[in-house]
């Protein structure tokens, strides 16, 4: 029971890594098929699509720190679906 609930937790920490590259791309690390449209649905969630929006949409270059990275770096445990992630700071 135990290993089965811990499948369903996603972990994502205050300095969650992403890679320099687009937002597309470190999104699709945690589900490489994602459609463009499930990639602005998440984006939605965590309400940076008018930011990325605002620039060059999905094709935004992120780099490896910044004030979004916890952000985003969120955005791929809500990718994965699991019904419950954690945060820590």
């Amino acid at each position: 029971m135990r290993a089965h609930c811990l499948k369903k937790v996603t972990l994502v920490k205050s300095n969650g890594y992403i890679f320099k590259g687009s937002v597309a791309e470190n999104l699709r690390m945690a589900d490489k098929d994602a459609a463009p449209e499930r990639l602005w649905e998440v984006l939605r969630q965590v309400r940076l699509d008018e930011l990325f929006k605002e620039r060059d949409g999905l094709d935004t270059l992120i780099s490896e720190k910044g004030r979004q990275s916890f952000r985003v770096a969120r955005l791929k445990g809500l990718l994965l679906q699991e019904p419950c992630f954690l945060s820590l700071k």
